[in-house]
């Protein structure tokens, strides 16, 4: 059996040095051009194939980053990965999905702080911190490869940290209603742990105090982020008296407003003649409702994209023992509005 091309082959092909070819294939933007091109073609006249299993030891790193996930179950995450995979492909990484739900029991606290040393990956990207700020934040000093958080999170936290303007988009909801007549706007809440479900209602309550608009507390139902909370909401809005409903409700997630729309059309309601419904995320789904979801909507690639760029740009700092940053990076998203079919213009009294 004849042996597998090695180095030296493609390098007496393309009539340059053994470290030159390394070089190239390492650290291509270390080659010029025309080299590049060169060992390019040996390579494939030879039918070298790079063991990076090998290189990776050599260099101690995995080219592998792990991504943690509030809830795998959840149509919100999709988008976000697809534009972490998309940068981390590029970039020549590997990219592993955990949910943070698998990490709430006590062994399971010990299991995520393990994946994050350099024997296991290169970096780790969290989505979203309720479930483990505080684990996070008391053993900050364990964590000892790159680390990027995603959506809100305390601010004490030492990593970097990209995430999307939730007190402009519950800015944004009220407004929208209020300009369409409603007066009487109810919330149903995400996770009551969950900063940016906080952010989300204090910005709204804030927005509607500066409009002078009624806040009864009955109207703010208790909640998370997934569908059956709008199920629960829903059965919650149906038991009012019929003249004391909230004209309009903003949901916390689309989930929610799925869930809240499904659910009242089983009872015969209608959305928007009988009550009007905005969400908070803006999945794919909502745009294919009956009734199409009008929605404050986050730039979810966006945020896939950033959070992988920002982990990309720290591995390669360490890995070439540059100097960190002394304050870690924060970058906020805007959002916007999308306008659907769920909301309805009502006559100002």
């Amino acid at each position: 059996m004849s042996r597998l091309p090695r180095i030296v082959d493609v390098a007496r092909r393309a009539g340059v040095s053994p470290s030159t070819v390394s070089r190239a294939l390492s650290n291509p933007e270390k080659v010029a051009p025309e080299t590049l091109e060169i060992v390019a073609h040996a390579v494939e006249a030879v039918g070298y194939t790079i063991n990076v299993a090998a290189r990776n030891l050599r260099q101690q790193r995995t080219q592998a980053v792990f991504v943690l996930v509030p809830d795998l179950s959840s149509p919100l995450f999709s988008e976000i990965l697809a534009g972490i995979a998309s940068v981390l492909t590029a970039a020549g990484y590997s990219m592993f999905v955990g949910d943070q739900s698998a990490h709430d029991s006590p062994g399971g606290k010990i299991g995520l702080l393990s994946y994050m040393n350099r024997s296991r990956c290169d970096g780790v990207i969290v989505l979203g911190g309720d479930n483990i700020a505080g684990r996070l934040l008391d053993r900050a000093d364990e964590v000892n490869v790159p680390l990027v958080c995603a959506f809100d999170w305390p601010r004490s936290l030492p990593f970097p940290h990209i995430s999307t303007d939730n007190t402009q988009g519950g800015r944004l909801a009220v407004d929208h209603l209020h300009d369409l007549g409603h007066r009487k706007i109810g919330h149903v809440r995400g996770n009551a742990a969950n900063f940016a479900a906080r952010r989300r209602e204090e910005a709204m309550r804030q927005r509607m105090r500066e409009l002078e608009l009624p806040i009864r507390e009955e109207w703010f139902i208790d909640g998370d982020f997934r569908l059956e909370a709008g199920v629960d909401a829903a059965a919650v809005w149906l038991e009012m008296p019929s003249g004391d409903r909230p004209t309009a409700v903003f949901c916390c997630s689309d989930e929610i407003a799925i869930g809240f729309i499904g659910s009242l059309q089983r009872a015969k309601i209608e959305v928007p003649k009988d009550i009007s419904i905005i969400g908070f995320d803006g999945i794919k789904f909502g745009a294919h409702l009956s009734v199409p979801l009008t929605t404050i909507a986050i730039p979810l690639l966006g945020v896939g994209v950033s959070s992988a760029e920002t982990l990309v740009k720290a591995i390669v700092t360490r890995s070439a023992h540059q100097p960190e940053a002394e304050q870690p990076s924060r970058l906020i998203l805007p959002v916007q509005l999308v306008e659907r079919d769920s909301v309805r213009l009502v006559p100002v009294a």
